[in-house]
Order: structure tokens, then C-alpha cells, then sequence
């Protein structure tokens, strides 16, 4: 549950970072993907294991 947190906070940071405009929107929207896609894999992986 804490890495699903942190992956959260992750993607929180890089939509302030896109706001911000410290970086452009097409190189966080892919990361904010890759981040997505990371927590759809914890959820999987917690579900397989609870």
C-alpha cells in the first residue's frame, strides 16, 4: 500500500510540474502514463497476493 502511495504522490508531482511549466505537458503526460501503468501493476500484484 505505501508504494501505491508513493506512486501517487509521484503522479501528484508531475502535474505540478506540468503546471508549473518547469517541464512541457508531452514529456509529463508520458510520464504520468508510465506512473499508471505502474500502479495498475501494484494493484494486480496486492490483489494477487491478499
Amino acid at each position: 500500500m505505501i508504494a501505491n502511495g508513493s506512486a501517487t504522490e509521484l503522479e501528484y508531482f508531475l502535474i505540478l510540474i506540468a503546471d508549473l511549466k518547469f517541464a512541457e505537458q508531452e514529456s509529463v503526460d508520458k510520464l504520468v502514463e508510465k506512473v499508471d501503468q505502474l500502479k495498475r501493476s501494484l494493484n494486480r500484484l496486492i490483489s494477487k497476493l491478499g
